[in-house]
């Protein structure tokens, strides 16, 4: 499921984030301080029906290339640019949190995958 790019918030009950695996899309070609198009999402089980502000939607596979940041988000900018040094045709960014805020507040122990989609066509275009 996902938040509306217009909403402010989203329904989600918070205390069954715990076991969802939860994540990010960057849509914009480049980084932005504001107005970004961000889409927040997360696993949801067959049988959720989403409220008014909520989307559900089934993904296809897709090949990806995967930088895993652990700790706090002050190592972003290193796995951006590991991923980045690949020089591969890619498709948008997107962020999958193995282990963070809702399941603990150490820093330490968070987990995020970096992933941009990869174009294994061979044809430049993006994803």
């Amino acid at each position: 499921m996902r938040c509306s790019k217009k909403s402010a918030q989203c329904d989600i009950d918070r205390t069954r984030l715990s076991g969802a695996i939860t994540g990010a899309a960057f849509h914009d070609p480049d980084r932005r301080e504001a107005d970004a198009d961000v889409e927040v999402w997360m696993s949801a089980p067959e049988t959720f029906t989403p409220g008014p502000t909520l989307t559900r939607e089934r993904l296809p596979k897709r090949e990806v290339l995967i930088a895993t940041l652990h700790g706090s988000h002050e190592g972003v900018p290193a796995a951006t640019a590991a991923l980045g040094a690949h020089n591969l045709a890619t498709g948008p960014m997107f962020n999958i949190r193995r282990v963070g805020p809702a399941q603990t507040s150490d820093t330490s122990e968070w987990a995020t995958d970096r992933r941009v989609h990869v174009n294994c066509h061979g044809r430049g275009d993006r994803v």
